[in-house]
């Protein structure tokens, strides 16, 4: 969880643009809270995990259509995974 909160905050540094940092800090809590449910899932480990792979890969390419792809991606996966009940049978995160 801090090391994709820290990933994260840095991502909205690197853009450039303050908006998006004071919108990431005003959630930090949040964030926080709902990182240790969400990567407390196999499923979600493993799809933060290829997340991370795919960005890297793409940031030493220097490929931003890549890296905007795998970012999609991993978006699509996350709701995916917030909107399911996961194989311990606790409720999902959010409503659906």
């Amino acid at each position: 969880t801090d090391f994709d909160w820290r990933l994260h905050h840095a991502l909205t540094v690197a853009t450039g643009t303050p908006v998006y940092t004071l919108i990431i800090n005003g959630f930090a809590g949040l964030y926080r809270q709902m990182g240790l449910l969400y990567f407390s899932r196999p499923r979600a480990r493993a799809a933060s995990l290829a997340f991370y792979r795919g960005l890297l890969s793409a940031a030493r390419r220097g490929d931003a259509t890549a890296a905007r792809r795998v970012v999609q991606r991993v978006m699509e996966e996350s709701i995916a995974l917030w909107t399911t009940v996961e194989d311990e049978g606790a409720a999902a995160p959010v409503d659906r």
